[in-house]
């Protein structure tokens, strides 16, 4: 499944890295952290699972309302209700709240460098 380094738990938002290994997605970072191709953890290594698309359980409630966008967090693996504000962050829609810590998983190819 494209390789895999670094301790990842279930439920993190990944990004793959251009050496094909998996690591925390996150908003305060402008390369491939937080613009590049995600996925969710759906175990402690990427033998054990990745999800690119679909309704997934993360492993921290995003907070937020049903209905609600999803948004890449400044804290890595971590997806959050609230959007990014700081100078330099990435705004970016990874999917829909359906529930507690269940969302649906659809990230936009499209993202906001907050200036």
């Amino acid at each position: 499944l494209l390789g895999y380094s670094g301790g990842t738990a279930a439920g993190d938002c990944l990004y793959l890295r251009s050496n094909g290994s998996w690591a925390g997605a996150t908003a305060n970072n402008l390369g491939a952290w937080s613009k590049g191709f995600l996925s969710i953890g759906t175990a402690t290594d990427a033998s054990g699972g990745l999800a690119t698309r679909g309704i997934v359980y993360l492993n921290v409630d995003p907070g937020g309302s049903v209905g609600d966008p999803i948004y890449l967090s400044t804290t890595s693996g971590d997806l959050t209700a609230s959007v990014v504000t700081a100078t330099g962050n990435i705004s970016r829609v990874v999917g829909y709240k359906l529930a507690t810590n269940i969302i649906m998983f659809n990230p936009s190819q499209d993202w906001i460098e907050i200036s």
